[in-house]
């Protein structure tokens, strides 16, 4: 059984449990009244706030509370002497996410005890996320909060668009205006060629404790940390990794991105 400490809003009865909340502190659901319904239900809840804090650190989030929807239907799931499998979709939309629980075959089922049941879960935490500290017109470079009217904020996983930015953008420049408080999302922005082609860039070479420049021509277009083949002086390409706008340094022994 899972070590989660499951608050289950002081209701005695897991079936009868509405929402709970899943936490790392260690602990275990009171599972005393093995070969239950209560039991089973209890088996259920764990698997789901294990499934509910992996997709919270999936978002840096923590912490996340659990509502079972439809309850009267929790409340109706058949015994099974099994331990229940739990099968989860990978979409959770609005916060809502979708299982396939049914009573496996094992050595103390018969055929009539094996089931399927199709319910719901409602997972919420909180999400950070990158917002709009200004009016950003279309065209500007982004960088990291702070910067280029960019800063951090909260929202609620249920409530939280699709395809949410909540890394810094270096490197990125925006596809059209974005209203101050907006929340930024990949429709807003693209990334940007920090070198073109044919552009004559600066390769940064570090030999022990000193820095050297020289000069090349990029034979390729590229973003930061991509890897791109530049002629050097010498007239001789070199693989190097885009470091800065213009900026690159050779690489040994990496595959090109």
């Amino acid at each position: 059984m899972l070590s989660l400490c499951l608050g289950l809003l002081n209701i005695p009865n897991i079936a009868g449990a509405y929402s709970v909340s899943c936490t790392h502190n260690g602990g275990h659901s009171d599972q005393s009244d093995k070969g239950t319904d209560q039991s089973i239900q209890g088996e259920i809840i764990d698997q789901l706030c294990q499934h509910s804090i992996s997709l919270a650190k999936r978002f840096n989030g923590s912490s996340p509370r659990v509502a079972l929807l439809h309850k009267e239907r929790w409340q109706q799931l058949p015994y099974c002497p099994a331990t229940p499998d739990i099968h989860f979709s990978a979409m959770a939309q609005n916060g809502k996410v979708p299982l396939l629980i049914s009573c496996p075959e094992s050595n103390g089922t018969v055929p009539e005890q094996r089931w399927k049941q199709r319910l719901a879960v409602s997972v919420d935490f909180d999400v950070s996320v990158l917002l709009a500290d200004r009016d950003i017109n279309r065209g500007e470079a982004l960088s990291r909060p702070g910067l280029s009217g960019l800063k951090k904020s909260k929202v609620r996983f249920s409530s939280m668009k699709p395809n949410v930015f909540q890394d810094n953008l270096s490197g990125y420049i925006t596809t059209r205006k974005i209203s101050a408080g907006s929340v930024i999302t990949t429709d807003m922005v693209k990334r940007a060629n920090a070198i073109r082609r044919g552009q004559h860039i600066s390769i940064v070479v570090q030999s022990r404790n000193i820095e050297l420049t020289t000069t090349g021509v990029a034979m390729e277009s590229g973003h930061v940390g991509d890897i791109i083949l530049v002629q050097k002086e010498n007239g001789r390409p070199v693989k190097c990794r885009v470091i800065n706008e213009g900026e690159v340094r050779p690489v040994k022994g990496e595959r090109r991105s």
